[in-house]
């Protein structure tokens, strides 16, 4: 076998995870050396490296491997791969590096940098059905939370952190509408110690926060917790879903013209960019912040084929913007806003048919819509059910109502 089909019958016998397929490709006295996140591990002969990896695979109930890269010469191997499974109860991904050293057509040395394990969500081209039960829906919209995909899309100007434990994303921007924390996940122990670290990040960076705290956060009482420390609640919104998405009975404004963006229409992404903006009380530094990643998102990244983007019109003029995202199975309806001079006239309604009637043609038959107070009644009547409330909480430095109210705009 040439060293690349040697490092793929590697990957072969993870998957495989038997005596017989790794005795085919290791050396009897191949070695195993691990630096995983918490300590590092060393096994030989191959008897023993050969339990070590069947251990590890048999522990998940549901393991799926994804390869990125492999680079080879003549007596070396380098792989780039990725294993999501579940673990200890949460649908988790392990990103690693193995670096295997070849002599005589055998494995003798496997080299294994094992990252901490991040939360993922399913993403193996499955569409959910309309026959999703309560508990079904529950389990889809906690894993959707961290369907956003770092390996597809790198947002421009931020810095992200995601573990297990919290997710931390900012700008820079001292705007707190600009830099987000959510996914909390800590024992009501340490709960306190990591909120007080939150903050001291963005009080060193002299900048705000809003902090979104949902039902599948923990502690449970993490909501009471922010305001203890200082947190303003700014807002609500709502999860909701609709299952069933053919022929959606909603009234639509004939006047209004919906366009969907792509890659040939650089003046009307710019247009649904100025809408936003106005619609969401951004200042013109978030929207010179955020051009880059729409157009990026709607010309030709890896993440555009699952990002639809559409502008309204009234007689030629831009006055309203909605998004979908297709991830995990779901019509995620990201976002849209209208023109506060143009709002009541059926526009909402325009642009959330469209919506689904063309996540309806890709396959689609559950769509998903984070709603703010005025949506959500609009909503309830086009079929929408309420799963999961975000409270929304913010902070800054120098504490402005006036700007925390801001953050919270409905149509």
């Amino acid at each position: 076998m040439t060293t690349e089909q040697i490092a793929r019958s590697f990957l072969d016998a993870l998957v495989a995870n038997t005596q017989t397929s790794y005795e085919r490709i290791l050396a009897e006295d191949c070695s195993l050396r691990a630096w995983r996140w918490h300590g590092s591990e060393s096994h030989r002969p191959r008897q023993r490296v050969i339990v070590r990896m069947m251990e590890e695979w048999s522990g998940w109930p549901d393991p799926h491997l994804e390869i990125y890269d492999i680079l080879v010469d003549s007596a070396r191997a380098a792989i780039e791969y990725r294993i999501q499974a579940t673990e200890n109860g949460r649908y988790v991904e392990h990103n690693r590096s193995a670096f295997l050293t070849i002599a005589d057509g055998r494995i003798t040395t496997i080299d294994m940098y094992c990252a901490e394990p991040i939360p993922s969500a399913r993403r193996n081209n499955t569409i959910a059905p309309a026959s999703l039960t309560e508990p079904e829906m529950h389990h889809l919209l906690k894993g959707f939370q961290n369907a956003a995909d770092i390996r597809e899309y790198v947002t421009p100007s931020v810095d992200r952190f995601d573990s297990q434990r919290v997710r931390l994303e900012e700008t820079g921007d001292p705007h707190p509408g600009s830099n987000d924390v959510r996914l909390a996940c800590w024992t009501e122990e340490e709960a306190d110690q990591r909120i007080d670290e939150v903050i001291e990040y963005h009080r060193k960076r002299d900048i705000g926060f809003w902090w979104f705290a949902g039902q599948y956060d923990l502690p449970s009482d993490l909501g009471e917790r922010l305001k203890q420390h200082g947190l303003i609640w700014a807002g609500d919104n709502l999860t909701m879903a609709r299952l069933g998405l053919d022929n959606p009975a909603i009234p639509v404004n004939p006047d209004i013209e919906v366009v969907l963006l792509d890659a040939t229409t650089d003046a009307e992404i710019e247009a649904a960019l100025q809408v936003s903006g106005h619609s969401f009380n951004w200042s013109r530094e978030q929207i010179d912040e955020r051009r880059v990643g729409w157009f990026e998102q709607v010309k030709g990244t890896e993440s555009a084929k699952d990002h639809l983007l559409y502008l309204a019109k009234v007689e030629g003029k831009p006055v309203a913007f909605g998004h979908t995202l297709l991830r995990n199975g779901l019509a995620f309806l990201a976002g849209a806003g209208t023109l506060p001079d143009y709002r009541n006239r059926k526009i909402y309604s325009t642009l959330l048919r469209r919506r689904l009637v063309d996540a309806a043609q890709r396959g689609y038959q559950v769509a998903v819509v984070y709603a703010g107070p005025m949506s959500r009644r609009v909503l309830v009547r086009y079929g929408f059910k309420a799963y999961n409330k975000f409270d929304i909480y913010a902070w800054m430095p120098v504490i402005d109502m006036a700007v925390i109210r801001s953050l919270i705009v409905d149509e």
